[in-house]
């Protein structure tokens, strides 16, 4: 039994950004100013981190208390722009995880988001969870969603991904694939001693995805190949 593991933002849903223009807006309105470096530098991790990150950025001290404030405002934030703007699906993703799950894959989704931003999501774009009410009426159907909520740590870590094998019931790492658009997705794979695939349609440069371990940099998710045909790890 085989595995992909995929993240959502940018790498099987396109929302246009919003997430991390969000992030950057609610930790501006503290008096802190971000740097685009800084931005992209805490992509793909769990989002309480990535603020408390961000607010720290420039030596400032900052408190559990003033995370968990930024944190409401930037959900609070979210949930307006993503009612606003609705996430859609990436061009040509679902179709190449159609035909990875018609072929016998498992397909799990991964993600920084908490659960309920996560399902939103998915709503939008008519996706669905296995064994779920949101699998009922959905146009396509995932095998699992792990998010930031459900395990110890996100990104860089391995969790995320080791939680999807769990739930899915695929024991070997030999048998995962994981793709993201960040470096922290392409990291939490080597850590999980899986093949990781970097895909270009988020806002990551190629030299900067190439650097890290990797199998494959795709222009999108729409390339990604059957399992077996995805190199290891270079």
């Amino acid at each position: 039994m085989t595995l992909i593991v995929c993240d959502i933002a940018g790498t099987t849903v396109n929302e246009d950004g919003i997430v991390y223009r969000q992030l950057r807006d609610c930790v501006e309105r503290r008096g802190v100013e971000v740097s685009s470096d800084q931005v992209n530098a805490v992509k793909g991790t769990e989002k309480r981190s990535a603020i408390a990150t961000l607010l720290s950025a420039d030596g400032r001290r900052t408190s559990d208390g003033e995370v968990a404030e930024v944190f409401a405002d930037f959900m609070d934030g979210l949930r307006r722009a993503y009612a606003d703007h609705p996430p859609r699906p990436i061009e040509g993703a679902e179709d190449a995880l159609s035909r990875l799950r018609a072929g016998g894959a498992r397909i799990a989704l991964t993600t920084g988001f908490q659960r309920s931003i996560a399902e939103t999501v998915l709503e939008a774009c008519g996706w669905g969870v296995a064994g779920t009410n949101g699998e009922s009426g959905a146009r396509f159907v995932v095998d699992a969603l792990v998010t930031s909520d459900t395990v110890v740590a996100g990104r860089p870590a391995p969790y995320l991904i080791h939680h999807a094998m769990e739930l899915t019931g695929v024991t070997s790492v030999d048998e995962v694939v994981s793709a993201g658009d960040t470096v922290a997705d392409l990291q939490a794979a080597a850590n999980a001693g899986v093949r990781g695939v970097g895909v270009l349609t988020g806002s990551v440069p190629t030299e900067v995805l190439a650097a890290q371990p990797h199998s494959l940099i795709l222009d999108s998710l729409a390339d990604l190949p059957d399992l077996d045909q995805v190199p290891p790890q270079r």
